[in-house]
């Protein structure tokens, strides 16, 4: 079986124990609170509480800043194949820098295959889509053939999460003080969804436990041959419901399999405390 460097962005989740065996690198986010950049240690090690306490206390929008091209030339390396799987275009200029980084090294090297694949998702979407280029690798598909089936599967996986809290959403201006201030009032818990790699959304429901369960409803709505797919959630500090949305979801469907992540610095600042991210 052909070796392939695998980089990421950490956007994309990986459990504890997928940080000891699995091989893949990440590019880093920054993350800056009141205007200062918040160190969020190494991955291992991060303290999801202290930054969602960091993001509660502040008034201002949190910021983020992608990885660099060159950050991307380090992680690739000078010598063999590479995939890259990057947080939607859309949402972030980290493709644009990967893709930069690509060019840059095929320059200099032109024999070399390197392809960076917009996930247009984030969290364990892009997850997702790196399991699914080590199996078409251990299915022994060719590069070509793996950018084909994985672009194709990009396509079709669905994207959808349910927030708790609003504050960063009015903070960034992605809705509007007034709407925020009712939506938290009304006790609104929306499901958001990926179209086509930007946020939109799905329903505005009432209640949080509602919308948790509505959304489980939905995805037997909208998948098909859920025996040949992985859905993945990812939370933020809400390890409970977590767990509770999964094994409902196991026990509802017969997807192959079941996974669940704890959200990385990045995706905490995206889905906010207390927040549900759900692909497959």
């Amino acid at each position: 079986m052909k070796n392939y460097r695998f980089i990421g962005d950490n956007s994309l989740e990986l459990t504890d124990e997928m940080r000891k065996t699995e091989d893949i690198a990440l590019a880093r986010f920054k993350i800056y609170i009141d205007g200062n950049e918040f160190d969020t240690g190494e991955p291992e090690n991060f303290d999801q509480p202290r930054l969602v306490a960091a993001m509660k206390k502040s008034n201002q929008a949190i910021r983020t800043a992608c990885p660099s091209p060159q950050e991307y030339v380090d992680l690739i390396g000078d010598e063999g194949d590479a995939f890259i799987v990057t947080i939607s275009e859309k949402l972030s200029g980290s493709y644009q820098s990967a893709v930069m980084a690509k060019d840059m090294l095929l320059e200099k090297d032109s024999s070399r295959k390197i392809h960076v694949f917009d996930s247009k998702s984030a969290s364990v979407g892009e997850t997702l889509v790196y399991l699914k280029i080590k199996e078409l690798i251990e299915n022994g598909l060719s590069f070509e053939n793996i950018v084909s089936k994985t672009s194709e599967f990009i396509d079709r996986m669905k994207t959808y999460f349910v927030l708790n809290s609003l504050d960063n959403l009015i903070k960034n201006g992605r809705i509007s003080r007034i709407k925020g201030f009712f939506g938290s009032i009304l006790h609104f818990s929306p499901i958001m969804c990926g179209t086509d790699g930007k946020i939109g959304l799905l329903e505005n429901i009432r209640g949080r436990k509602k919308s948790l369960q509505r959304l489980i409803e939905v995805i037997g709505e909208t998948v098909d041959k859920m025996e040949d797919k992985i859905l993945a959630i990812s939370h933020t500090n809400a390890e409970e419901v977590g767990e509770s949305i999964a094994e409902e979801i196991r026990k509802k469907y017969n997807f192959k399999d079941v996974l669940l992540f704890r959200t990385n610095d990045l995706s905490t600042v995206y889905a906010d405390d207390g927040g549900i991210i759900i692909c497959f």
